[in-house]
């Protein structure tokens, strides 16, 4: 483990970091009361060209995920173009992510293995 951070339901550790990527598992509720969490680990995040989110220990994400989502995705004709991976992403998340669009700007979304 290299970071982590813990609100009362929603939590973070970053796992796994090389030079230029990340590893995040997150951990519990992601909602309104977790922006701050989402905040700090989106600027833990800026300098990572491929980030691998592991989604398989959350409970629950409304728009303050996506939102997170939506600001982490990857930019295709930016400077520093950024892979992110969504693995673990149980099938109401998968939903969500292919109705609100925001499946196809992912590396990949993945189900879990159990």
């Amino acid at each position: 483990m290299i970071a982590c951070h813990q609100s009362s339901s929603f939590q973070f550790v970053r796992e796994g970091s090389s030079a230029g990527s990340a590893v995040v598992r997150m951990i519990g509720r992601v909602d309104v009361s977790s922006a701050a969490a989402l905040a700090l680990l989106e600027s833990q995040l800026c300098d990572d060209s491929e980030v691998t989110l592991n989604v398989s220990a959350m409970d629950f994400g409304d728009t303050t995920f996506l939102r997170f989502l939506v600001r982490l995705r990857p930019f295709p004709y930016s400077v520093n173009p950024r892979t992110v991976t969504l693995v673990g992403v149980n099938p109401q998340l998968k939903r969500t992510l292919e109705i609100t669009g925001l499946a196809r700007f992912f590396n990949g979304v993945k189900h879990a293995v159990i």
